[in-house]
């Protein structure tokens, strides 16, 4: 409601704060007001389309040499725990920084802000992502970028990549400009994926409608919630494009995602994040299953949360000495 409002004129200014309002809004109705109708999310958005959530681990490669070799036999580890997919940022070592700036200088020095790939630097991902693709002849490769790059590196690293069919090039460049990332992706066959830094379905029109990207990836958290994820999958559905939520964050906006995907006819594929078992089974009613796969749809009503007060002790905030993340 507010964000409609917030659409409709004088306040557009205010919309990426008035966003973060609605994101804060929505977890808790789905928490305390839903649970009333005794009933999950989901079935207020429409009912179970998805029985099982695919999902793709998250950086599950870990330390190791920067080798095909190595990447060849993690993958096969990977797959036999029973892993389809899998990302992890293949520039986001410290050791890639020299090889990404115009020189070999540290980390911020500023000759970095060139957004430049040396060509050592493409070609040494080229071979991990080689080592992946022998390593699981079937297994789903997803490249996170973190929007480090200029058009004309991300344009060389798309190629190649291309040879290894990998599921995405996740960010290849940053957001705010569309043109720029419709070049990348008019290169290659290798899908763009991106939509985490999109804050309202205004912004990721754009990019739907001009082709500048293959895969949405939303987030809750960020995009004002869950009705608004649900507004801009639909947008996408129209294009046919899936979405396949970005999801790093905490077990509330895990919980809104799994609903979301479970109700959502264009749902591609789900971030596992970081590894939850703990806080899972305290949150989750009914405990948490890990699993390399697939994420089941939560019954219980709500999202399917629980907040004991010992929970919350424990992870209170003085919001005084609290630092901003993200």
């Amino acid at each position: 409601m507010v964000a409609s409002l917030c659409l409709r004129g004088q306040f557009l200014a205010r919309l990426p704060r008035i966003t973060d309002c609605e994101n804060a809004k929505e977890p808790r109705l789905a928490t305390v007001t839903i649970p009333a109708l005794n009933v999950p999310v989901y079935k207020l958005l429409g009912g179970k389309l998805n029985d099982k959530l695919k999902i793709y681990t998250s950086y599950r490669w870990g330390d190791m040499p920067r080798t095909a070799d190595a990447y060849r036999q993690r993958t096969k580890e990977l797959v036999a725990e029973g892993a389809l997919a899998g990302k992890y940022d293949p520039f986001f070592d410290e050791p890639d920084f020299e090889g990404y700036s115009n020189a070999t200088a540290p980390r911020y020095d500023s000759d970095a802000f060139s957004r430049q790939a040396k060509l050592h630097t493409i070609n040494n991902v080229a071979e991990m992502i080689r080592g992946i693709r022998e390593g699981g002849p079937d297994f789903e490769i997803c490249i996170e970028a973190h929007a480090k790059f200029n058009v004309d590196s991300a344009a060389r690293i798309i190629k190649a990549v291309e040879p290894y069919n990998p599921l995405w090039l996740e960010e290849p460049v940053p957001p705010g400009n569309v043109d720029a990332m419709i070049q990348v992706q008019r290169l290659s066959s290798v899908p763009i994926a991106a939509g985490e830094r999109l804050k309202s379905r205004l912004e990721v029109r754009e990019y739907i409608e001009r082709d500048a990207l293959r895969i949405l990836q939303p987030d809750a958290a960020r995009i004002g919630g869950i009705t608004e994820l649900r507004k801009v999958a639909a947008i996408a559905e129209t294009h046919w494009i899936p979405v396949a939520p970005h999801n790093p964050n905490g077990p509330v906006c895990l919980a809104a995602h799994l609903h979301l995907a479970t109700s959502m006819s264009n749902f591609m594929i789900l971030e596992e994040g970081h590894d939850r078992q703990a806080e899972g089974d305290a949150l989750f009613t009914g405990g948490w299953q890990n699993s390399r796969a697939y994420f089941m749809p939560r019954e219980s009503p709500g999202l399917g949360l629980k907040f004991s007060d010992d929970f919350v002790r424990q992870h209170s905030v003085d919001i005084n000495t609290a630092e901003r993340s993200g």
